[in-house]
């Protein structure tokens, strides 16, 4: 198995016979594919493009017209200029520099040619993107006595503002403007944060923090004894770290992290959750175990959003502690709001608890479905019910959440996208990794074993094996960079001790029978959702032997989630 960085050709192939597999282009739900302006990487919508060329370009389109008052003409043929000069092997950036630094309205601009009016890629999302929002939230700003200029760091401005240290010579007054600009950034962040979260409906905020209302979920969660004792252990072994610190726990739930972080030292300790009726609750807990303020303990627990509320006590914290993770660890986006916390409260050198995420994903036959009760009930075969349970999720395109047997895994694991959340923005939780995924000895053999040859469930024999699904887990870190005396691993791995988040897998509408020697190649995006609050938005492209290739999207959300356990709605 080996990473790739080549980008694939996005066309299914003729006499693909399973009609399930979609076109990449072919289906309405995946119309919103935006290639990034300045390489070949694919995002699943076009906010996710925007985000993916802010992040590692420096240059936001939306931002761009806002600041040089283009008209709907004038960004046609700016995305188009982009693209031609991509494709032609020049690098765009420098004639958009020079452009940022002119006055508005010059003539002389390098798009200003009508042959940038015929598009350069076919049905580009970006070219039909309604920008009219952008403009409104502009107007918004300006409302709120928020220059829309200010936000000039996320596009051509920032690169400008780099550039303007050849033109002076001046290293000292680069300096001084991305201080500027950073301050500007983070107020205008907190405020756009603010503006966002006062927009959504309230029934759609409520709907989140509802489900973690009841005690079924938190029952769960802290029976999950490898998530538990992660959180405990990282908190309660790590004096150097805990002792005498301020700690805030985002989404303290029950308050069971606040209560190891009293047990680990913390001086202070602060518990934020968005549920009112769960609030109230962590305060009883505490008060039952007299580490509430009235008994003399650290504890205080707070009502509210991160984005909402005023403030919690303190200015600054020292360690930050949060249990955020979803299912394929970025579903609900709750990763947002945490980052969000860091950025208001955390203190210089503070520590956040975990620090480290990554996503692996591995190859598994069909009998990872969990499908192999049917194949002896009470000495007979019901092999056709397990074929049918498994053909229909891959039908619908579900994602399927379930603890899976390592035995099923068919090719080696692969590290597919790290997260540092002490330094990380939030558009880096959306991403696109190339992946390839083969066959070795080692699973060859592990599968005949298993017997999984003999089997009509897989395809796997002595001398082939079965993709019929990617299966996705993910692990954190509590790193030795905060946890210095006891660094702590929590892995959601198949080969470690299950989880409530157990493993998601991600069905293909056929599987695919790979021999010594051939491979799966992939390519794998994740995106919040911008239609659904708190969703994730999952595609993969594969191609495989014989000229094999297809794709198609996967919509994470609580109502699509197909769960093969007794695992909740996390």
């Amino acid at each position: 198995m080996s990473l790739s960085s080549d980008s694939e050709d996005e066309q299914q192939l003729p006499g693909q016979q399973d009609e399930e597999w979609e076109e990449w282009d072919g289906d309405e739900e995946e119309d919103d594919a935006t290639r990034s302006l300045f390489c070949d990487v694919v995002l699943p919508s076009p906010e996710a493009a925007f985000e993916y060329d802010a992040t590692h370009y420096g240059f936001d389109i939306r931002q761009f017209k806002i600041e040089r008052r283009l008209d709907d003409y004038d960004t046609i043929r700016v995305i188009n200029f982009i693209r031609c000069e991509v494709a032609g092997g020049r690098d765009p950036l420098p004639a958009l520099v020079a452009s940022a630094q002119q006055q508005q309205g010059a003539a002389a601009a390098p798009w200003a040619g009508d042959e940038y009016l015929t598009p350069s890629l076919q049905d580009d999302p970006l070219i039909t993107y309604d920008y009219d929002e952008q403009q409104q939230l502009g107007q918004e700003l300006e409302q709120l006595g928020i220059s829309s200029s200010q936000g000039a760091s996320s596009s051509a401005a920032a690169a400008a503002a780099a550039g303007s240290s050849d033109a002076t010579g001046s290293s000292q007054q680069l300096g001084r403007q991305l201080a500027a600009l950073s301050a500007e950034n983070h107020e205008l962040k907190l405020r756009l944060a603010a503006l966002m979260d006062a927009a959504l409906p309230a029934e759609v905020r409520e709907e989140y923090f509802d489900s973690y209302s009841g005690f079924d979920i938190h029952h769960e969660m802290l029976s999950d004894k490898p998530r538990t004792e992660a959180y405990r252990d990282a908190l309660a072994l790590n004096p150097g770290l805990m002792k005498g610190a301020r700690l805030l726990d985002v989404g303290c739930g029950t308050g069971i992290l606040c209560m190891f972080g009293a047990q680990g030292g913390a001086a202070s300790v602060v518990g934020l959750d968005g549920s009112a009726r769960i609030a109230n609750c962590a305060r009883q807990v505490v008060a039952a175990n007299k580490l509430d303020a009235a008994s003399g303990g650290p504890i205080s627990i707070v009502e509210g959003r991160v984005e909402a509320v005023e403030g919690i006590g303190h200015d600054k914290v020292d360690v930050i502690v949060s249990e955020w993770m979803g299912y394929a660890l970025l579903f609900e986006s709750m990763l947002d709001s945490l980052l969000e916390a860091r950025d208001r409260w955390l203190a210089p050198g503070g520590a956040l608890l975990p620090d480290l995420a990554s996503i692996h994903v591995a190859g598994a036959s069909r009998a990872a479905f969990g499908t192999s009760f049917w194949q002896d009930v009470y000495g007979f075969s019901m092999q056709p019910i397990a074929d049918e349970l498994a053909a229909a999720a891959a039908r619908e395109a579900q994602v399927v959440v379930r603890p899976v047997d390592p035995s099923c895994l068919t090719t080696p694991a692969l590290q597919v996208h790290t997260m540092d959340l002490a330094t990380m923005s939030a558009a880096q939780q959306d991403f696109t990794a190339h992946f390839t995924l083969s066959a070795s000895s080692a699973a060859l053999v592990s599968s005949s074993e298993a017997g999984e040859a003999a089997s009509s469930s897989s395809s796997s024999s002595g001398d082939s094996i079965e993709v019929a699904a990617l299966v996705l887990w993910f692990d954190v870190e509590f790193s030795a960079r905060f946890c210095k005396e006891h660094p702590v691993t929590l892995s959601t791995s198949a080969h470690a001790p299950v989880t409530h988040w157990a493993q998601a897998l991600l069905p293909l509408a056929s599987p695919v029978t790979l021999g010594p020697g051939q491979s799966l190649s992939c390519r794998l995006s994740m995106a919040r959702s911008r239609a659904r609050h708190r969703s994730l938005d999952i595609s993969l492209e594969v191609s495989g032997p014989g000229g094999m290739k297809a794709a198609r999207i996967y919509s994470m959300e609580v109502s699509s989630i197909s769960t093969g356990s007794s695992s909740g709605s996390k």
